[in-house]
């Protein structure tokens, strides 16, 4: 298995994630980073705390990442998504703004 390097900050995000630990996830992010999920547009790191316990409490979701690109100043992740939600797990690409060693922006897709 090839091992994939990330950046601290999406590093510490994800294991914050799967360790279901909101608070840390958020604190990975800028003061006015903003994060764009299902249609929504997430945005300050007090909203993102909230937005993903929200996440977490719904879906109990993993982060599993599987591939890792540098595309346009942004880190583009392909990452397999496991947890309580119809079609699990999915494949999503997990598009990361940084700004000074945190994460700005934030787009999750297909």
């Amino acid at each position: 298995m090839t091992s994939i390097t990330l950046p601290p900050a999406v590093a510490a995000y994800l294991s914050a994630n799967n360790a279901g630990n909101a608070e840390i996830a958020a604190l990975q992010f800028t003061a006015t980073a903003c994060v764009k999920d299902d249609g929504q547009d997430i945005r300050g790191r007090t909203a993102i705390q909230v937005w993903k316990q929200m996440a977490l409490d719904r879906y109990s979701a993993t982060i599993t990442p599987k591939g890792l690109l540098s595309v346009d100043g942004s880190v583009l992740l392909t990452a397999l998504v496991s947890g309580n939600f119809p079609g699990s797990p999915i494949d999503l690409t997990f598009r990361f703004g940084l700004v000074d060693g945190l994460i700005d922006r934030l787009e999750i897709g297909q």
